[in-house]
């Protein structure tokens, strides 16, 4: 469950990177089968391609000539029906995102879930031999109505204040960015915050993007350990997140005293 009734949350994704196996093909080669076993859940897909194009110098000072032209694919992107949620496939790698923002947020248990039935159809395509590393990455969006006075940054956001206005003049936007290495397993956090426009003249706006990478090296049929992974950079996120805001801030999600994720 959400730890809040109005969570600030727009967007959340899970990703896993892979070793493959000794043998493996192309991935290429694989993606219609994979693309068969989700394609009742994910209907709807997008290919993006890299070209590569060769080219011989003309002698004559014209323009060169092409001589290849080949076609590598990057990324498959799938949508559900309702287009909340998307599966990305690449080389190696495996991403389950979630748009289902603010009320509609079903919490990190419920993207997890869908993570690993993914994972299951990607392990019977490709069979790879562990997971190499697990990605989290969440996105906020904090809105502040106010009054006639617009409050100080620093009453909002707790990592970050207004510049003096003697020699900087009053401070109209910001954007900052931390990288850390997280004290429960030595992982990194990447932590972005800028303030966005709100289209509200009495309203502020901040744009929060957290994504915490640990290294894992895990057998995928080590669910135990997966989750213990997962849930352990889930709660450090929610710790930070918290800590990055003022009591009056998180005021506004509503918070659920009872909730646990």
């Amino acid at each position: 469950m959400p730890r809040y009734h109005k969570p600030p949350i727009v967007e959340a994704w899970l990703a896993f990177d892979f070793d493959p196996r000794p043998d493996k093909r192309s991935w290429e080669s694989d993606v219609a089968s994979f693309r068969k076993r989700v394609s009742k859940d994910y209907p709807e897909a997008k290919f993006r391609f890299t070209t590569q194009i060769g080219f011989a110098d003309d002698d004559r000072n014209e323009l060169p000539t092409v001589t290849e032209r080949t076609n590598s694919l990057d990324l498959v992107r799938m949508w559900s029906a309702d287009k909340k949620r998307i599966l990305q496939l690449a080389d190696d790698r495996l991403a389950a995102n979630t748009l289902r923002a603010g009320s509609d947020y079903e919490g990190f248990s419920s993207l997890r879930q869908e993570a690993f039935r993914r994972l299951g159809d990607y392990n019977a395509v490709y069979q790879p031999t562990v997971i190499r590393q697990t990605t989290i990455h969440l996105t906020d969006i904090v809105e502040v109505p106010f009054g006639e006075t617009a409050p100080e940054i620093d009453e909002l956001i707790t990592i970050v204040r207004n510049l003096n206005t003697d020699p900087f003049g009053d401070t109209s936007d910001l954007m900052v960015h931390y990288t850390t290495v997280a004290p429960h397993d030595g992982g990194t956090l990447a932590f972005q915050l800028g303030r966005v426009p709100s289209g509200r003249p009495e309203t502020m706006r901040f744009r929060l993007d957290w994504e915490k990478v640990a290294t894992t090296a895990c057998r995928l049929d080590d669910v135990e350990s997966l989750e213990a992974t997962l849930s352990a950079d889930y709660q450090f996120l929610v710790r930070c997140f918290e800590a990055s805001v003022t009591r009056r801030t998180l005021a506004l999600f509503e918070p659920i005293s009872t909730a646990k994720e």
